[in-house]
């Protein structure tokens, strides 16, 4: 099964529609399968440390970067236009339930859960009501939540994956579980039911998740790190987003035969050579 591969500009165009779709189309020359952003509505992000004065980049506040960073409606309708236009997939994380309302109206089978809310299961269920299939990213969840919540995706009926996660921003390395990540993978009913999130700036974490049996790929993508914000400095720029894409279409080639057989090549080749030399006097 071909890998989806997921370019998360998230709010790196701060709020800029015309940098959105430039960084939209340079994730479609770099073969991803999504132009990710993300829906919030500041006005519905209760106060707290966001409120505090900064500076935030070139912000006052976190809450200044969140209200120009805010995808309006019409931003949504000329996102998708556009991603349409280009042949690149539109895809939105949702970050509340009314949010979920506009949404549903869009033109999108799939939709995204970000980690913080793995458990906000109203969502989800209200989310499995208007989407064919949902993504969800484990960072900072428990073993237990992230069961709970397969659950609900199961009971659902709908399509779903969960998409190991480390909630650090970048992910050193270091913080990088294998045995937590094949523990997600051993927790759904198949392989499409399981990918990656990844924030580490590299590709390598990427390539090892499609090794074993990740079928979604999600890094956050830029063009430019020197963009201001929180996410521009971390993000894949086209060239690595590339890599991963020729690793997984690489790795397909190498994963599409289940044959435990020698290839016809070697049958051929083991008529000439096979006794020959060693036991022979």
């Amino acid at each position: 099964m071909k890998v989806k591969i997921i370019a998360e500009i998230g709010a790196n165009h701060n709020g800029d529609i015309v940098l959105a779709k430039e960084m939209a189309h340079a994730a479609f020359e770099s073969g991803c399968d999504y132009a990710k952003f993300q829906s919030w509505q500041s006005h519905k992000i209760p106060p707290g440390p966001w409120d505090k004065e900064g500076p935030f980049f070139q912000y006052k506040t976190k809450r200044d970067f969140y209200n120009s960073a805010e995808l309006s409606d019409q931003d949504h309708y000329d996102l998708i236009e556009y991603c349409d236009s280009v042949g690149i997939k539109f895809l939105t994380t949702c970050f509340d339930r009314e949010r979920n309302n506009f949404l549903s109206t869009l033109s999108i089978n799939t939709i995204k859960v970000a980690s913080c809310d793995l458990t906000s299961l109203k969502m989800i269920k209200d989310l499995t009501q208007n989407f064919e299939t949902i993504l969800v990213s484990t960072g900072m969840s428990t073993i237990a939540e992230i069961e709970k919540t397969r659950d609900v995706l199961v009971s659902s009926g709908k399509n779903f994956a969960l998409l190991y996660c480390v909630a650090e921003y970048p992910t050193p390395l270091s913080s990088v579980s294998l045995d937590r990540m094949l523990s997600i993978r051993s927790t759904v009913p198949s392989k499409n039911n399981f990918g990656l999130s990844d924030h580490s700036l590299g590709t390598s974490v990427a390539k090892v998740a499609i090794a074993n049996g990740a079928t979604w790929v999600e890094k956050h993508f830029t063009i430019d790190r020197n963009i201001p914000g929180p996410d521009n400095h971390m993000s894949m720029l086209p060239e690595q987003m590339r890599d991963i894409r020729n690793f997984s279409n690489d790795f397909e080639k190498m994963n599409t035969s289940y044959n435990l057989e020698p290839t016809d090549n070697e049958l051929n080749l083991r008529k000439i050579v096979i006794g020959r030399f060693g036991d022979n006097a």
